[in-house]
């Protein structure tokens, strides 16, 4: 359900919003009553449900984070290949 252009349709948006609100009603659960987690925690992807990807910790700072280096990293191609 995407357009020539590979958008979502309205007709999608709308399918996504009430299977949403069809869980909401089943499981009883909403936003609010997640509890609140520690500046450390990442429960999910995006850290919250809401997907704010922010990081309230306070350790890496504009003057230190010119110290950082990497520790591992994942090649998942090869170079000069898309």
């Amino acid at each position: 359900m995407t357009s020539s252009h590979g958008h979502p349709t309205p007709l999608f948006d709308r399918l996504v919003d009430s299977v949403l609100a069809a869980i909401t009603l089943l499981t009883g659960s909403t936003l609010a009553q997640i509890p609140e987690m520690s500046d450390a925690d990442w429960m999910a992807y995006n850290r919250t449900l809401q997907g704010d990807r922010y990081s309230p910790l306070k350790e890496i700072t504009t003057a230190n984070v010119q110290y950082l280096k990497p520790r591992s990293y994942l090649r998942y191609r090869r170079e000069g290949q898309f």
